[in-house]
């Protein structure tokens, strides 16, 4: 736990906790993580939980838990790591995560502005949403619906032939990245 106006930064190592987040902030602290592991085992708790007056920058790193990361979007900000769980609410605007088929860390962070990194990523994935400035692929299409915000604009990018119900209002689904959409779908709420 960090407190009173702290400065944290791992660069590597391994920080494990079996009941409770690896990294909590309380008070007003600046977090640095450019690499090394962060696990915590818990069910009930993050890996890193950054409280409101605390500032978090990501740049690395392993992270493992039922949450990887808590906070507010704007204190964290993540450009870079391997994650266990959904962190695309952090990510650094000109970033992109991917969603991979990895097991252990399906949430990949990193600078995808190189033209060969960015064609592997769009091989990997199914579905491309924009969450802050930022390119957030999936393995599937539902996964992308499920982390969609209302009217956001998800764009196919491979085929898939998933049926799952859509449970959000005018979600548009365009194809390839082109302009054409491919289906829009209105669903009462």
């Amino acid at each position: 736990i960090l407190k009173d106006e702290s400065t944290f930064t791992l660069s590597a190592g391994e920080i494990i906790d079996d009941t409770w987040h690896a990294i909590e902030t309380r008070g007003q602290n600046n977090v640095t993580i450019n690499g090394g592991s962060i696990e915590t085992k818990s069910t009930q708790r993050a890996a890193v939980a950054i409280n409101a007056d605390s500032t978090a920058a990501i740049t690395g790193g392993f992270f493992t838990g039922k949450q990887t990361v808590t906070g507010t979007a704007g204190n964290v900000v993540i450009s870079g790591g391997k994650f266990s769980g959904d962190v695309s609410q952090y990510i650094a605007a000109q970033h992109s995560g991917l969603v991979t088929q990895d097991a252990d860390y399906p949430f990949w962070v990193g600078d995808y502005n190189d033209e060969t990194a960015q064609q592997a990523l769009e091989n990997k994935g199914v579905a491309r949403l924009q969450v802050n400035q930022a390119n957030v692929y999936y393995t599937s299409l539902q996964k992308a619906v499920a982390a969609a915000g209302e009217n956001a604009v998800i764009t196919l990018i491979a085929d898939t032939d998933e049926a799952f119900a859509i449970g959000k209002p005018l979600i548009k689904v365009g194809r390839r990245g082109d302009e054409l959409l491919h289906a829009i779908m209105n669903v009462d709420m």
